[in-house]
């Protein structure tokens, strides 16, 4: 692993150098998770402005989201690399870098490296999906932005409950209030106890309801969301996501399953190709790395 640190950064870090610190910021890394951690907490010890900047990624090709804001972004670094993937790239920069005149950026990466992994299904294989997660009515539900309409009577809630609620109810929830003596919150999947859930699960479409049940039901599941792209499957579970995700193999031998179904551990992951294209089609055209640069200093950076 190494670190990019600038000629002003080093410059305040060396005000700060002394045997003292050197020794508490040893201790402290010696019982700390992780080096560039701390070496972050230094910084900002002497006065440094941690911030990330485009390009500097802190995962590996496996969980890259290809998404529209990183899209046309140069491609600087990765973190925790297999040896594959190092092979891969290695092998695409000394092409590109032959070819062209300037950096590459995400797009570019995607088109080469990974465009061509994507399939209608692939088994053994999970590729990251995580926005939205079936396993039936009692199970996770993962999308942070989803809440669930819940219809709850306000006379049953404490006067202490009725104070709270008040200050998070809009007008349209008070006057249902006052009119029907009951109004609707929305909650997340989290908040809600084991008979909301089974209450709100009644009323998710069926193609919703039945995507934990088969590679089939799930990949329903993603076609009836629009803004799904892929899709992951093992029996008993079904995740979605809006982005595209890579992914990587899973060993059948080290899967844990929700349900058994006939002794099968596998899993199966596919991609919807029509609107990866229809993504890949809304995308305006990527200024060179030097443009790109520029106009980031002068938007961003200022």
């Amino acid at each position: 692993m190494g670190y990019i640190i600038s000629n002003g950064a080093m410059r305040m870090l060396d005000t700060i150098w002394s045997p003292q610190n050197i020794a508490r910021w040893e201790r402290r890394t010696a019982a700390g998770c992780c080096g560039d951690v701390e070496l972050a907490a230094v910084l900002q010890e002497a006065g440094v402005n941690i911030t990330g900047i485009p390009g500097l990624y802190g995962g590996s090709l496996s969980w890259f989201e290809w998404d529209e804001s990183k899209w046309c972004e140069p491609a600087l670094s990765w973190h925790h690399v297999r040896a594959h993937d190092v092979e891969s790239l290695w092998q695409f920069e000394t092409q590109w870098l032959a070819d062209n005149e300037t950096h590459y950026v995400y797009r570019d990466l995607f088109h080469k490296l990974i465009k061509s992994h994507l399939a209608s299904t692939r088994s053994d294989w999970d590729n990251m999906s995580r926005d939205r997660v079936y396993t039936g009515p009692s199970g996770l539900h993962g999308d942070e932005d989803r809440r669930y309409p819940l219809k709850s009577t306000w006379g049953n809630l404490s006067d202490e409950e009725k104070v709270e609620q008040l200050g998070q109810l809009d007008d349209d929830q008070k006057k249902d209030i006052e009119s029907y003596g009951t109004y609707v919150k929305e909650m997340r999947w989290d908040e809600l106890s084991d008979e909301e859930k089974e209450a709100v699960w009644r009323e998710l479409t069926e193609p919703e309801s039945e995507a934990h049940t088969s590679l089939r039901t799930c990949r329903v599941a993603c076609e009836s969301w629009e803004e799904c792209v892929q899709y992951f499957f093992k029996p008993g579970r079904c995740h979605l996501h809006r982005t595209v995700r890579l992914g990587h193999y899973v060993d059948p031998v080290e899967v844990d399953v929700d349900v058994d179904v006939d002794g099968s551990n596998r899993t199966s992951s596919g991609w919807m190709e029509a609107r990866i294209n229809a993504f890949e089609g809304r995308m305006s055209e990527c200024k060179t790395v030097p443009e790109w640069m520029s106009h980031y200093a002068e938007t961003e950076l200022l």
